[in-house]
């Protein structure tokens, strides 16, 4: 028990981020860190804690990466019959920050994945380019260039400097 609330405390956050950052999607990154952490507390008794913290962020992963299938399975069967997606729908007036926040969290959410990362991991959590190289196990030049990669595409939708 002691073991399970010492990773929770240690990990909830940063794995919340990770699966935010990764899938750009804060609702299901609370869902699937919820999720991963049942998962582990029903394997608790077989659990080697000091393997934990990895065992955590696969799980996740695989949580995330399964609920996003599922997720096109529902699209390609609404399509193959003829119905459309329900989409929520923005409020009309917004006062201009809340529709800049928008553009902005639209333009990273279209930001390639690998790029989408280590830029959130770098500017949200303030992670340095060698603790990303480390988490993602790439190079510091990698990381580097999807950093850059970022910059240059958040320019040009948002229309200027970040």
């Amino acid at each position: 028990m002691d073991e399970f609330k010492a990773l929770f405390d240690e990990c909830a956050e940063g794995l919340r981020n990770y699966i935010y950052y990764k899938f750009s999607d804060e609702e299901l990154a609370n869902d699937i860190v919820q999720d991963a952490f049942m998962k582990i507390w029903e394997v608790r008794e077989t659990v080697q804690w000091k393997s934990a913290k990895g065992l955590l962020y696969t799980t996740a992963t695989n949580l995330a990466k399964n609920h996003l299938k599922h997720q096109q399975v529902k699209l390609n069967f609404s399509l193959i019959n003829n119905q459309p997606e329900s989409d929520s729908t923005t409020p009309h007036f917004m006062l201009e920050q809340q529709e800049f926040e928008l553009q902005l969290k639209g333009c990273i959410g279209r930001l390639p994945p690998p790029s989408r990362e280590a830029f959130l991991l770098n500017r949200i959590d303030k992670k340095k380019y060698r603790e990303i190289a480390e988490m993602l196990e790439i190079s510091i030049k990698a990381v580097e260039k999807r950093i850059s990669i970022a910059i240059k595409q958040l320019t040009q939708c948002v229309g200027f400097k970040i």
